[in-house]
């Protein structure tokens, strides 16, 4: 084999530190700068978003505790105004209770007096239908049969006459 001839190692040594040295400044004078500016750009671009990341955190954090501050004003005014609201229905309804009541009693009061009235005429349209009937029984009848004939039909004495 010829790589194995002792006459040619001095040729591949050479070759070989010649190929190692370039390989070796290739790498640590072009290649390693470039990677490690890569690697520095991805970690500044990480910290960048980091940051980034933390002050939208920040800011998402504030806002949600004013939105929470916010919506807790809300709830207490709303709380406050369904409680006045149904004060103002409870004030409202009292009035319209009383209203209603007043109405009543006056209807009550009206249909009363419209009922006392009709009684009084009823009893004094009745009273004059006895008189007459007395009168016709008496005309009709003889006086001691026509009372018993009266008392029987009307099956009450004049005592019972009263108006309320």
């Amino acid at each position: 084999m010829p790589q194995l001839d002792h006459t040619s190692y001095a040729s591949q040594l050479f070759w070989l530190g010649i190929v190692f040295l370039l390989l070796y400044l290739g790498i640590a004078y072009y290649f390693a700068p470039r990677f490690k500016q890569l690697f520095q750009f991805r970690e500044d671009k990480i910290e960048k978003k980091l940051a980034l990341a933390k002050q939208l955190k920040h800011e998402a954090e504030i806002l949600e505790k004013e939105s929470k501050e916010k919506l807790d004003r809300v709830h207490q005014e709303l709380y406050t105004l369904v409680h006045e609201a149904e004060i103002k229905s409870q004030q409202i309804l009292l009035i319209r209770k009383h209203d209603i009541s007043m109405f009543h009693s006056k209807a009550l009061g009206e249909m009363q007096k419209e009922l006392s009235d009709f009684r009084q005429s009823f009893f004094k349209s009745s009273k004059a239908t006895e008189d007459l009937t007395k009168i016709l029984c008496q005309q009709l009848i003889p006086f001691e049969l026509s009372h018993t004939v009266y008392d029987a039909a009307f099956n009450r004495s004049k005592d019972s006459y009263h108006v309320a």
